[in-house]
């Protein structure tokens, strides 16, 4: 919890790696080594899983905030275009086999099930999805800050490199809207990890980010209508019953756009 509140907040994580000697979850970690005799044994097992992958991306988490984020980490690379490119392709690696490892019941596009009387079925897997398309995005968010202080002649350098970043970092925007698009009754509902409500937000300014450095017209018509997207998606979402989740990222959101707004009226 403490990584994620840390980034919600911009603050230094409390933990650091030379402060615990804890190793990494092994398969047997978490199986129960005296099953209740009142609880199907496999009852536990969709927990323990959200868990421990929850655990793996963390660590990841922790590893890009370490690489990007801390002060001289920022001093290294928000000018390096090619550092942070460098030490961008282990983290992305380990981001997809991250994702390529989730089962079926938990990818990010889940159908929504039913028991059967028709109600729709709990499913906290989403906010573990949330948080995935958070720490690509935090990856993305550092990838982007050299882009803005590049010059004019290392501009024509890395023309190619500068494109690929927002290529990606536009499909990173896309992913999280259509996630929170496609989400269902049964994960609104459902539980939602603490810090979820924060990561709504950090997605409104990612997008508002893209929007505020679009290169040209038309990668600002795309990005607007993504924000668009955004905003409609996050009302709907908001009228479940845990409305409060996403009521953060729609005032981050709002007050983005009137201030970008202000800024192009001349206010």
């Amino acid at each position: 919890m403490d990584k994620w509140a840390s980034l919600n907040a911009g603050m230094p994580s409390h933990i650091h790696a030379d402060d615990f000697d804890v190793l990494p979850f092994g398969d047997n970690d978490l199986k129960a080594s005296t099953p209740d005799s009142h609880q199907h044994i496999t009852d536990s097992e969709p927990d323990s899983e959200h868990f421990r992958l929850l655990t793996e991306l963390t660590t990841i988490l922790s590893d890009i905030v370490d690489s990007y984020y801390t002060l001289r980490a920022t001093q290294r690379t928000s000018k390096d275009l090619s550092l942070s490119l460098e030490l961008a392709r282990p983290l992305r690696s380990r981001l997809k086999s991250w994702n390529d490892s989730l089962p079926p019941s938990m990818s990010l596009r889940q159908h929504e099930h039913f028991d059967s009387r028709g109600v729709a079925q709990l499913s906290g897997n989403p906010s573990l999805s949330l948080a995935y398309i958070i720490a690509t995005m935090t990856l993305f968010r550092a990838l982007l800050r050299p882009l803005e202080n590049l010059t004019s002649v290392d501009g024509e350098a890395t023309v190619g490199s500068r494109l690929a970043v927002r290529a990606s970092a536009r499909e990173c925007a896309k992913e999280v809207v259509e996630f929170v698009e496609n989400l269902s009754r049964g994960a609104l509902d459902a539980f939602w990890h603490s810090w979820s409500r924060a990561n709504f937000a950090i997605a409104s300014s990612f997008l508002m980010q893209l929007l505020v450095t679009a290169e040209n017209e038309t990668e600002s018509a795309e990005i607007n209508e993504l924000v668009t997207r955004w905003r409609w998606a996050m009302r709907i979402g908001s009228g479940s019953a845990g409305n409060g989740l996403m009521s953060l990222g729609l005032l981050r959101l709002d007050g983005l756009l009137m201030k970008n707004s202000g800024v192009e009226a001349g206010v």
